[in-house]
């Protein structure tokens, strides 16, 4: 995934690695690539609490194991302050929401359709 998002951003795209990132050291794999590049980068902290979390991936079509889940939740480290992350509360937000408001605090204009 390292990879890909490097040769996206080398091509001048935005791009959003969308993965767990549980850890600082899974987060400083993608913030190395984008300063590699010297590309801003922002880390987007998606927060919800473990029943929230548990009742969504009830809902998936593809359900993690809840242990996995459980093991996550146990190895998980927020991101600190020193990451500037953008914070949403994702049990206050719905997706579409969440993504506007990371879009602006990106300074990026997004144009949503839909409701």
């Amino acid at each position: 995934m390292e990879g890909m998002v490097s040769q996206q951003l080398e091509g001048g795209m935005v791009v959003v690695a969308d993965a767990t990132n549980y850890d600082r050291l899974h987060r400083d794999r993608f913030v190395s690539a984008a300063q590699r590049l010297d590309c801003p980068f922002r880390i987007a902290y998606l927060k919800a609490g473990r029943d929230t979390l548990l009742e969504r991936n009830s809902r998936r079509d593809e359900a993690v194991p809840q242990s996995a889940i459980y093991h996550l939740l146990r190895a998980y480290q927020e991101p600190g302050a020193d990451e500037r992350p953008i914070v949403i509360d994702t049990e206050s937000f719905p997706p579409r929401k969440a993504a506007l408001l990371i879009a602006a605090e990106m300074g990026l204009d997004m144009v949503c359709q839909g409701a």
